[in-house]
């Protein structure tokens, strides 16, 4: 068994917003007592997990199935760590931001392409870690085996939630 740091974004029905401490009491009789729950904005409730699971896949699937039970209507909106900055993968590669530039633009023949561009530009983290892993290169702390398969569950996560909502569409 590992221990597993991710978060889980929801939108929730702002009726839960009402009485925030009869929420608060719900979410930890579901058991997921081994979450930070952040409420700041109406109708989005975030989970900060740090869960001891078999794999990270099963990490998600269980404070998942948790917070389902507290709040059924809940819509996943985002898990992570998937999406992130230069300046994210910069401090978990324990380089400069200007450093990982050099990286990036160094290796642009083989390093993962960002998934969004523009002022800011946005990538996979499991894409960036697969990459760090395929290179012989090390990460400022951790496991780089255990990042790696925490971000891919969570990629995984968010796919799911894109395909739903695309269904949504018709």
């Amino acid at each position: 068994m590992n221990s597993y740091n991710f978060f889980l974004k929801y939108k929730v029905p702002t009726k839960y917003f009402d009485d925030i401490e009869a929420t608060l009491d719900l979410i930890y009789e579901a058991g997921c007592d081994d979450a930070m729950v952040n409420y700041g904005t109406t109708g989005i409730i975030k989970l900060d997990c740090d869960t001891t699971a078999g794999s990270a896949q099963d990490a998600f699937d269980i404070m998942s199935a948790k917070f389902k039970k507290a709040i059924p209507e809940a819509r996943l909106v985002e898990a992570g760590p998937d999406l992130v900055e230069a300046t994210e993968i910069a401090r978990v590669m324990g380089v400069s931001r200007q450093r990982f530039r050099q990286l990036f633009t160094q290796n642009a023949d083989s390093f993962p392409h960002y998934i969004h561009g523009g002022s800011t530009q946005v990538w996979h983290l499991a894409q960036v870690i697969g990459w760090v892993l395929s290179n012989n290169r090390t990460l400022a702390k951790g496991d780089a085996n255990q990042l790696f398969d925490l971000s891919r569950a969570a990629m995984k996560f968010n796919k799911a939630t894109t395909e739903e909502l695309l269904r949504e569409l018709h």
